[in-house]
């Protein structure tokens, strides 16, 4: 089977002795005469038949630059109409009102893949700047100026932190609005973002904790010896259910903050503070209290450490705030201490504490100056050579 003929392409014949062409344009076949006979002599070089060949391709090279004219015009034609409407849609979509920017954030498809707490944070970030700047305010409005006003603002109220959150959160947020056309910049790049002054909770002491405890009263009781020999964090301890509390153990299939889950071994110390088990919560007035008001309950173990002249907070000089220094979280610091110095591998303690990385786990750690002592002296006495 012979293969198609390319387009405006064709093939030459006799009739007689003159030389026809044929070629085939949109379906249509047309045949002409060249005129040339096979026994006319040879002009510029060419034979008759080479003399015919080139008529055939002059004809159709015409029509095939006279197609491609017609097709580049009417190309250039789509790709201005196409300009015009992609720039009369930008300055629409400019005058998108903030107060539509989150809605479409959440359901943009080249946003950033997120859990459902960390697109309402980001949400919350942009409602707030909503709330500062005016609901009327348009995204093409907020310039670098605007968004050096806006940080001075949040500088104020919020320690370093929380105001790089705000900041970063605001950039992720317009890194999506200039994917999908409705932004041309990012000003919330242009703000520095301030230099974290990092301040963890301290570690309570043997004495301290045992006169916590026991300071304390009813359910309070037991989330403190909760928080103090398991290291979890004030909200899953609060909502913990009894179908989470097995015979040796506890697992929680997803803590709170990061979701991961958690196995954690409970020790004999820890079961003289359970209570007896009876309905769905192992702490039920606590867990409404949380519901209602999750600052209550840190609240009050902040009160129980005050009434037992534990310091809360560190002192402020003129320059920075007080920070708190002593709250129900120092608890997860102890136990990951105690553990440490008690020789649990940091790998374990990784998982109990459901933390995503080791450098984590380190963070919460603050060995005793008796547990660095004790340690480098064993290796002393098991002749262990430390410096060669």
């Amino acid at each position: 089977m012979n293969a198609r003929r390319k387009k405006l392409t064709g093939r030459i014949f006799l009739r007689g002795n003159v030389w026809y062409g044929r070629y085939r344009d949109h379906g249509k076949e047309t045949t002409f005469c060249t005129g040339i006979r096979t026994n006319d002599p040879v002009k510029d070089g060419l034979d008759p038949r080479q003399q015919a060949e080139a008529m055939l391709l002059e004809r159709t090279d015409v029509l095939r630059l006279k197609s491609k004219i017609v097709q580049m015009t009417a190309i250039r034609s789509m790709m201005e109409s196409a300009e015009e409407q992609l720039a009369r849609r930008i300055e629409e979509l400019k005058q998108t009102p903030l107060r539509r920017v989150a809605d479409i954030f959440e359901k943009s498809k080249m946003r950033i893949d997120c859990s459902q707490d960390r697109l309402e944070r980001y949400k919350g970030y942009v409602e707030r700047l909503e709330q500062s700047l005016g609901a009327e305010f348009h995204v093409r409005d907020i310039d670098n100026s605007i968004a050096d006003t806006y940080a001075t603002e949040l500088d104020d109220f919020f320690a370093a932190s929380t105001f790089n959150k705000h900041m970063n959160g605001l950039s992720l947020v317009w890194k999506t609005l200039i994917r999908i056309g409705l932004a041309d910049r990012n000003p919330w790049d242009c703000v520095n973002r301030k230099k974290l002054d990092t301040h963890t909770r301290r570690v309570l002491t043997v004495e301290e904790t045992n006169l916590v405890i026991d300071t304390a009263l009813g359910e309070m009781k037991t989330l403190l010896a909760l928080g103090l020999y398991t290291g979890q964090r004030l909200g899953d301890l609060c909502m913990l259910k009894w179908e989470s509390v097995k015979t040796d153990r506890i697992v929680i299939d997803a803590t709170m903050k990061t979701g991961a889950r958690t196995v954690i071994p409970i020790v004999s110390e820890l079961r003289d503070y359970l209570p007896e088990r009876t309905g769905e919560f192992v702490m039920p007035r606590l867990a409404r209290s949380y519901t209602k008001d999750p600052s209550s309950v840190s609240d009050a173990a902040i009160s129980l450490f005050r009434k037992c002249r534990i310091t809360t907070s560190s002192k402020g000089d003129g320059k920075k705030r007080a920070r708190p220094d002593c709250t129900f979280h120092s608890l997860r610091h102890t136990f990951t201490s105690r553990a440490v110095e008690s020789g649990v591998p940091l790998t374990y303690l990784q998982a109990i504490l459901g933390h995503t990385s080791q450098r984590m786990t380190d963070h919460y750690t603050h060995l005793s100056d008796d547990a660095i002592l004790k340690a480098f002296l064993s290796c002393e006495t098991k002749k262990t050579k430390i410096f060669l």
